[in-house]
C-alpha cells in the first residue's frame, strides 16, 4: 500500500515507513536500513535501523555499499536526460 505524504514534515508518512522497515527487519527480509528524507537542499529527517557487518549499531551516517543500485540510478538519469532532449 502506498505511503501517504501529508503536512510540511510528513510525520505520518515517516511513521508508516518506519513501521514497514521494522516489520521487514523482523521478518528477516532486510538486515539494515538507513533513510534520509530530503526536500530540495534541506534534510527533513533521517533514521537508521539494524547493525553493520561488524555488529555496530547503524546511524544515519553509516556507509553503505551501492553495489548494483548504481545501475538503476544511471538508467534513471539517462532516461531523464533523454526526456529533456
Amino acid at each position: 500500500r502506498p505511503i501517504l505524504l501529508d503536512g510540511e514534515g510528513c510525520p505520518a508518512a515517516a511513521q508508516q515507513f518506519a513501521d514497514r522497515a521494522q516489520a521487514l527487519m523482523a521478518s528477516g527480509e532486510v538486515h539494515a536500513i538507513a533513510v534520509a528524507v530530503v526536500r530540495r537542499d534541506q534534510v527533513l529527517g533521517e533514521f537508521a535501523l539494524g547493525t553493520s557487518s561488524t555488529d555496530a549499531p547503524l546511524t544515519a551516517a553509516s556507509p553503505f555499499r551501492m553495489a548494483s543500485l548504481s545501475k538503476v540510478l544511471t538508467a534513471i538519469v539517462v532516461l531523464q536526460l533523454a526526456e529533456e532532449g
